[in-house]
């Protein structure tokens, strides 16, 4: 099944892009398709034929346009626009790579455009481009291609919002709804864009309506991947790595953070990340001592105990269903495979144990997070404390944290409280009450979301020895 593309050049220069509802991925998709002068010919639809190549202009490829196609087969109907629903949309994608593969929409569009280049024939090198990639099963797939880059847009949910609530009828809620599904919905062939984020490149901020500012900053990357400048790192971007490759030591089942305290002039001082403290004899992870993570042994227990919906008193139904083989497994028996030994469960239990009566999320809704109950110190703890024992000359308003993750209310009190001055962040799961207790405190203009070249591409990025094939 892997060799299926090996039609297209494994040397052959291939673009995603990921990002949220309304952040500018197709903008930036159909730039870097103008810019590159890359070609997209139509993949997929009623009566698609690779023998009878169809130029699209202004486009990038979309894995969408296979979900749609299978939509048409399935007989669903589009609205009066032309269009189907987008939650209709993802329920599809999200079979298709249940059933076929995670990588699956990934492999059938290269395949696609293999068939197509070759009825063509010759000439075929410029770039691919590919918009709105969401599961990491899919860049796992395009990772197998040696210039593959994961361009990843960001932009705070507000001016998310304001972009896009013309098109949601100003229906905040359905937004709120899609975007949620968008970002994690808890299984491996869902829609997983905070993954995807993760797993980029190249992170780029777009807060500004002004569209020139996103295709220049663009523009400033696309020398360097395509092998044609030899920048030297930002120290932004020095530094975040360093804590990526912190977050690398973390037990933690769930996310693995790493943390860097620096001088305001870029020197590291500290870097660490999160971790269950233990006696030095006697390491006692939440793995090895519960076979999963602790707060998901406290949520099971008191699912145990509710019994009953709070909410309409239905009975808590006490099974879950293995989303890849349909394995029925009671509450005393998950664990972290199922109950056929194969199957690895999700245990972000938020999407398990829907009352039957209302539709209550009971977990999500009664149980919540119980981030009190976690085990582990957090980065951002650990690296205050190294300093606190560490001692410094420097006032600690003088020196910048530098996170793979937004703090949590917990961190956020101890940043406060320290007297850290800035922060420095990546992939964003900001509660309300942390985001308006650093703002207050530090001041907006001393939360700085991360953007430049990530953890993953940094080598292949700025290694000057890398030969120059492209």
């Amino acid at each position: 099944m892997v060799e299926k593309n090996t039609m297209i050049e494994k040397d052959r220069l291939i673009i995603g892009l990921t990002g949220s509802l309304g952040s500018g991925v197709s903008t930036a998709s159909k730039y870097l398709v103008r810019s590159l002068s890359s070609k997209v010919y139509k993949i997929a639809g009623n009566g698609w034929d690779p023998s009878i190549p169809v130029e699209i202009q202004d486009a990038a490829y979309k894995f969408s346009r296979i979900i749609e196609e299978e939509a048409e087969k399935r007989g669903e109907k589009r609205n009066t626009k032309g269009e189907f629903d987008r939650e209709l949309l993802q329920r599809i994608g999200n079979e298709l790579r249940r059933e076929k593969g995670t990588g699956y929409l990934a492999r059938e569009m290269l395949e696609r455009i293999s068939k197509i280049e070759n009825k063509i024939g010759g000439g075929n090198n410029h770039p691919i481009i590919i918009d709105g990639i969401k599961n990491s099963g899919e860049v796992e797939e395009l990772r197998k291609y040696s210039y593959f880059f994961l361009f990843a847009i960001d932009t705070y949910v507000e001016k998310r919002w304001d972009r896009v609530k013309d098109k949601y009828k100003g229906d905040y809620f359905k937004f709120l709804a899609d975007d949620e599904r968008d970002h994690n919905e808890n299984i491996d062939y869902g829609q997983q864009v905070d993954k995807c984020v993760y797993l980029s490149d190249i992170l780029i901020n777009n807060d500004s309506d002004i569209k020139k500012e996103l295709t220049d900053k663009i523009d400033s990357y696309l020398p360097r991947i395509k092998g044609e400048s030899y920048d030297y790192p930002m120290p932004i971007e020095s530094i975040m790595t360093q804590a990526y490759c912190e977050s690398l030591k973390s037990h933690c089942m769930k996310r693995k953070v790493g943390a860097v305290i620096a001088s305001n002039d870029g020197i590291p001082m500290v870097s660490t990340y999160n971790e269950v403290p233990y006696p030095r004899e006697k390491p006692e992870h939440c793995e090895e001592k519960y076979g999963m993570c602790y707060r998901d042994k406290v949520k099971i227990d008191l699912i145990k105990n509710l019994k009953k919906c709070p909410k309409c008193g239905t009975d808590i139904e006490q099974n879950i269903t293995c989303p890849k083989c349909k394995s029925v497994i009671h509450i005393n028996d998950i664990a972290p495979t199922c109950s056929n030994e194969k199957c690895k469960l999700d245990l972000d239990l938020d999407s398990f144990f829907v009352c039957k009566g209302c539709n209550s999320k009971i977990i999500k809704e009664f149980v919540g997070k119980r981030m009190e109950v976690c085990r582990a110190l957090h980065a951002e703890e650990r690296a205050i404390i190294q300093l606190g024992k560490l001692g410094m000359s420097l006032k600690p308003s003088d020196v910048t944290l530098y996170t793979t993750t937004f703090p949590c209310p917990q961190c956020a009190n101890k940043i406060v409280g320290f007297g850290i001055g800035k922060i420095v962040f990546v992939e964003p799961y900001p509660t309300k009450e942390s985001k308006d207790l650093l703002e207050s405190s530090l001041g907006k203009n001393n939360i700085d979301k991360f953007e430049g070249v990530k953890a993953r591409a940094y080598f292949r990025i700025y290694d000057r020895a890398r030969e120059k094939t492209i």
